[in-house]
């Protein structure tokens, strides 16, 4: 049963227009039917943000926010010049030690004087890590000039997790500081 408060209705037209339709379950337009339900997660809807037990419809910019967890079971795949920002932050390790509770980061290691074939460990207390975790990282020299400085392993533990930077160089010593940059994905 529907009631419609009038505004105007022409029927030898086919046009119906009125100011308010009040259905009591369901409304069908041609062969979609939508139930009280399913407009109840349309009413009061915000685009281009998420709001729980409601649509999510894109904004002007085709942006959405304030998402907390979202599960694939295919692809992720992203567009020329397609980013992904992740809570990240910056810090300066003291003694092969730093703390960093970020999902994504970048330390500076203290001046680095690591002998030819030895190598360096950072260890980063991070409250976000966890054993089961994988953490990817990578390196760059900071102002070191010698030496050959190389990636190595990157064990995670509760809380933190040890990087181990190797100076592949025969002879020569690292002479300055490298950056590592590291992103953990959740287990």
């Amino acid at each position: 049963m529907a009631l419609i408060n009038e505004k105007s209705m022409d029927f030898g037209g086919m046009e119906l227009e009125c100011a308010e339709l009040i259905a009591t379950t369901s409304v069908t337009i041609g062969t979609a039917t939508l139930t009280d339900t399913e407009f109840t997660t349309l009413d009061g809807i915000t685009a281009g943000t998420v709001t729980a037990n409601k649509t999510v419809i894109v904004d002007a910019n085709k942006d959405i926010s304030e998402f907390r967890n979202v599960g694939l079971t295919g692809s992720l795949t992203f567009g020329v010049g397609g980013l992904l920002n992740v809570d990240s932050g910056t810090t300066t390790a003291a003694a092969g030690a730093a703390t960093l509770n970020k999902m994504a980061g970048v330390v500076t290691t203290e001046a680095l004087t690591t002998a030819g074939l030895a190598s360096y460990t950072l260890t980063l207390t991070n409250s976000t890590i966890a054993e089961a975790d994988l953490v990817f990282f990578s390196i760059a020299n900071g102002t070191n000039t010698a030496g050959t400085p190389l990636t190595g392993l990157a064990k995670p533990s509760a809380g933190s997790c040890t990087f181990t930077v190797y100076n592949a160089h025969g002879t020569v010593a690292l002479n300055g500081t490298i950056v590592i940059s590291f992103f953990v994905l959740k287990a």
